[in-house]
């Protein structure tokens, strides 16, 4: 229960502190940068306290070593950044210090961006070198290698079917010609080059005249009996 309480406390502090050290540096960049350069200031208020406040947390939870020491150089960048913004505000409620405050207007424009750019940059680089991310990519190489290879398969086998099909087709191309030639012959009558010749029709009978029998096929008549 103590223990519960303790969390509770700590974290009540940490969202003060943050809120103040927000406030504090959303007014340092709108006095350096003036009213209309708002985005600007948005992405700085961005950068710094969204930075303060998720890279100490992502240096608990990294992977490797080096993803802990991206965080934890980031982490060091978004403090400094929040202390001169603080700094800033500090100054330009002082008096006698307010005249110093458009010397850092440059300062804080080059600040504000090399800091956005920074985290912009140490995000991409935690997250290339993550070690699930690293084991998915290789997985996916590993696939594309295996893919690659079911397709080298495949054009050899299809090539190798190709020619084995010439080569049978080959050899069976002259005995089937052969076989349907040998078929055409016999329907027409021709078996191994001899022509058989058709059944002759009978010869019709000539009719001769009176008094003889029809003629037969040497043409000669026969007397009628009477």
């Amino acid at each position: 229960m103590h223990e519960d309480s303790t969390k509770l406390w700590r974290t009540l502090i940490k969202l003060a502190l943050l809120g103040t050290t927000g406030f504090m540096t959303w007014q340092a960049l709108t006095r350096l940068m003036g009213a209309d350069a708002w985005l600007v200031s948005a992405l700085g208020l961005v950068a710094f306290e969204g930075g303060l406040l998720l890279w100490p947390m992502y240096y608990q939870q990294a992977d490797t070593n080096t993803q802990s020491g991206v965080a934890a150089v980031m982490a060091v960048i978004d403090l400094l950044g929040v202390a001169m913004a603080f700094g800033v505000e500090v100054m330009g409620n002082n008096p006698g210090m307010a005249g110093l405050i458009p010397q850092f207007a440059d300062v804080a424009t080059w600040g504000v961006i090399g800091v956005v750019i920074a985290n912009v940059a140490a995000y991409i680089v935690v997250d290339a070198i993550d070690p699930d991310k690293q084991l998915a990519r290789q997985m996916a190489a590993v696939s594309r290698v295996q893919k690659e290879i079911q397709v080298m398969i495949a054009k050899q086998t299809a090539a190798a079917t190709l020619s084995g099909s010439q080569d049978a087709a080959n050899q069976i191309v002259p005995s089937l010609a052969a076989r349907n030639l040998a078929d055409v012959m016999g329907h027409f009558g021709l078996l191994d080059g001899v022509n058989i010749e058709a059944p002759k029709s009978p010869v019709p009978l000539q009719l001769a005249d009176s008094g003889t029998s029809p003629t037969v096929g040497n043409g000669k008549s026969t007397a009628k009996p009477r």
